[in-house]
């Protein structure tokens, strides 16, 4: 605790007491858990806490009464006090205070300053406290409070000066000045702001450049067309589309690939168009012990008037001259056949942009690919 400021004036620590919790640590020079010992020299007032603890967070209150606290000054009345001293070697996350004067004083004649962190905010929450906050206060930097009041509310036992409340209000404006110096960087400061910012303007001129190239080339190549004007309404309604899923799942995706999901739904599609159908019929017991679930199958009954990529589906799933395939033949085929199961993929995901350009869906001058 830092009173270095105020030894001059005569003030006193009494009554101190430590506390974790509801245990009261007690003086000692045992060097034991839950003793404290301090030392007193001519302008300083240290505590040594002795205590056990494993990876675990502690609470300590240091209660103690300040003898001389208060200063009458020639016209005012001064609390001046270092809350936390410039010697803490770890940071402090929230700081704050209350100070509670002697009586109620009237509005104008209460006067709050506050010493340290930049971010520090004072508050009168009423005409007879002052309140002080702080946050993420660092090592080593002290905070300290001012408040000024009537000189009538003080008792006998106070320290005495002579500073008056001009004195102290130029004082304060002149500790104003100097914060406000330091918040503005100076020419070195500036040269590193300027040397820090230089990679992300940059980044953002490289993006801006990118964002006219593409804005160009859509305007060249990739804008649409008006749709024609077909009623009084000037709106186009389109029936259905009979396109292949695999083809709008792959319009759908940023890459023009299909994904798994556009194998169920070709299958599905089959179903429809009465291509396949999906059968399902119950599996005696293992053993005559186990049970087992319902096998489901694929049967074809007709290739003809499929589309390419049906086609190769179809040519895919039925073998030879299979006709009926259960689901869990399909599963073991693409295990035991890994090589032929992976070209059949990429065969069934690579040719999905072709073919959309083929179809006129895609335009084939806007489908650029830089590589």
């Amino acid at each position: 605790m830092d009173s270095s400021k105020i030894s001059d004036l005569g003030y006193r620590i009494l009554d101190f007491q430590l506390w974790e919790g509801n245990q009261k640590y007690l003086e000692s020079a045992t060097n034991t858990p839950g003793t404290y010992q301090t030392t007193i020299t001519t302008d300083k007032f240290y505590v040594k806490i002795y205590y056990s603890a494993y990876n675990e967070s502690k609470t300590f209150i240091l209660k103690y009464k300040i003898l001389n606290a208060i200063t009458a000054q020639q016209d005012i009345g001064e609390f001046y006090w270092q809350l936390i001293g410039d010697q803490w070697a770890k940071s402090t996350g929230q700081v704050t205070a209350a100070v509670l004067l002697p009586e109620p004083a009237p509005n104008d004649q209460i006067w709050a300053y506050g010493h340290g962190p930049l971010n520090g905010q004072i508050k009168i929450a009423t005409n007879q406290q002052i309140n002080f906050t702080a946050a993420n206060l660092p090592a080593y930097k002290f905070f300290e409070v001012r408040v000024l009041f009537p000189k009538a509310q003080l008792s006998s036992v106070t320290a005495i000066s002579d500073k008056t409340l001009a004195q102290i209000m130029a004082e304060e404006k002149g500790f104003g000045e100097q914060t406000d110096k330091a918040k503005k960087p100076g020419p070195i400061n500036w040269f590193l702001v300027i040397l820090l910012s230089l990679p992300l303007v940059g980044l953002i001129l490289f993006g801006l450049k990118q964002i006219i190239y593409w804005s160009m080339q859509w305007y060249k190549v990739g804008r649409d067309n008006p749709l024609p004007e077909v009623n009084l309404a000037g709106t186009l309604h389109e029936p259905p589309s009979d396109l292949d899923p695999s083809l709008v799942e792959a319009l759908m995706n940023g890459n023009l690939k299909p994904t798994g999901k556009s194998i169920v739904a070709t299958v599905l599609s089959l179903c429809r168009k009465k291509a396949v159908k999906i059968e399902t019929q119950s599996r005696e017991a293992l053993l005559g012990i186990f049970n087992r679930g319902p096998e489901s199958f694929l049967t074809l009954i007709n290739k003809e008037g499929l589309s390419v990529r049906e086609t190769k589906l179809v040519n895919f799933l039925f073998r030879g001259n299979d006709r009926t395939i259960g689901f869990s033949e399909i599963k073991d085929y693409g295990r035991e056949h890994p090589y032929k199961t992976r070209s059949f993929w990429e065969d069934w995901q690579n040719t999905a942009a072709e073919e959309l350009i083929d179809d006129g869906i895609m335009d084939k001058t806007a489908h650029i690919r830089e590589i």
